[in-house]
C-alpha cells in the first residue's frame, strides 16, 4: 500500500494510488492525519440569515409621511397617536379614500376577512439581514479493502478519526477537554497542490461520525477474520470561522 512521503502519520485506504485525487485531515494538534478518496458527495452549500418581519405602521408611515412621526413628539395619548395613524395611512391609501378608511379602520384588531370585502391590510414586511450561518459539510467516502492490510488500515483510521473528534476528560472526569478540530484539503494526483478547481474548507470541528459496515446490505460475505467487505464511512463537518467576503478573498470558498 502507497503511503506518501511526506508524513508518517497518514492512512492510506483500499488502493488508492498518488496519481489519484484524494482528502488530506489533519487535525489543529497531535499527530493526527488521515488520507481518505474524495467524497462520493462532494458539495458546499452557503447560506445567509435573512428573515422576514414587520415593520408595522409607526415604521412604514415615518417613510411615508415624515410630517406626521413630528406631530406625534408632542403626543402622550395613545388613542391620540392611534387615531394619527389610522388616518395618515388612510390618506396615503388611495388618497385618503373614505371607503378605504372604513375598511381599514375594521380591520384594526382583528383577523377576519374583513366582512366579506376580500381585502387585507398591508403587512409592512420587509427582509431583515440576521448574519451568517457556519457553514456545514456531509461527506461520504466507500471505502474498500483488496488485502487484510487494508482491512486494517480502515479500522486504524475510522478509530484515529473518531478519537480526535472526542473530548478528553480533565479534573477527576469533572471537565471535558475540547476535540480536536480539523484541517481539510482535497489534493490532486501529484500530492503537491490543493485542486485550485476545488472548494478549500476553513478550519472545521467534526460534529458526527456515522460507520456503516455492511453498505451494500450484504452480510452473508466477509473477508479474512470477518472483516467488512465494504466501510462506508460519514463526516459531518461545521466550519469555526463565519463566511465573509474577507474569507472568501482569502481563498476559504467551500
Amino acid at each position: 500500500m502507497n503511503k506518501p512521503k511526506y508524513s508518517k502519520n497518514i492512512y492510506r485506504v483500499g488502493d488508492t494510488k498518488m496519481s489519484a485525487p484524494y482528502t488530506l485531515l489533519r487535525t489543529d494538534v497531535g499527530s493526527t492525519t488521515v488520507v481518505l478518496p474524495l467524497p462520493v458527495n462532494l458539495q458546499s452549500n452557503m447560506g445567509a440569515d435573512w428573515q422576514q418581519e414587520g415593520v408595522g405602521k409607526l415604521a412604514y408611515l415615518a417613510r411615508q409621511n415624515k410630517e406626521a412621526i413630528e406631530d406625534l413628539k408632542e403626543i402622550r395619548n395613545y388613542k391620540d397617536i392611534q387615531n394619527i395613524l389610522d388616518n395618515g395611512l388612510a390618506k396615503i391609501i388611495r388618497g385618503g379614500n373614505a371607503d378605504v378608511k372604513a375598511i381599514y379602520a375594521r380591520s384594526v384588531n382583528t383577523s377576519s376577512k374583513l366582512g366579506g370585502t376580500r381585502i387585507s391590510s398591508n403587512p409592512r414586511n420587509e427582509m431583515l439581514f440576521n448574519g451568517m450561518p457556519f457553514k456545514t459539510y456531509s461527506f461520504n467516502f466507500n471505502l474498500v479493502p483488496y488485502r487484510k492490510q487494508d482491512s486494517e488500515d480502515i479500522m486504524e483510521t475510522i478509530r484515529a478519526i473518531q478519537k480526535a473528534s472526542a473530548p478528553a476528560m480533565r479534573g477527576e472526569k469533572m471537565f471535558m477537554e475540547y476535540p480536536n478540530t480539523w484541517f481539510i484539503e482535497f489534493y490532486a494526483g501529484d500530492g503537491l497542490n490543493g485542486n485550485k478547481y476545488i472548494m478549500k474548507l476553513n478550519e472545521c470541528a467534526c460534529t458526527s461520525v456515522n460507520i456503516n459496515y455492511t453498505p451494500n446490505n450484504d452480510t452473508s460475505n466477509m473477508h479474512e477474520d470477518n472483516a467488512p467487505m465494504a466501510v462506508e464511512l460519514g463526516l459531518e463537518f461545521s466550519e469555526i470561522i463565519i463566511p465573509t467576503k474577507e474569507t472568501i478573498e482569502e481563498g476559504f470558498n467551500g
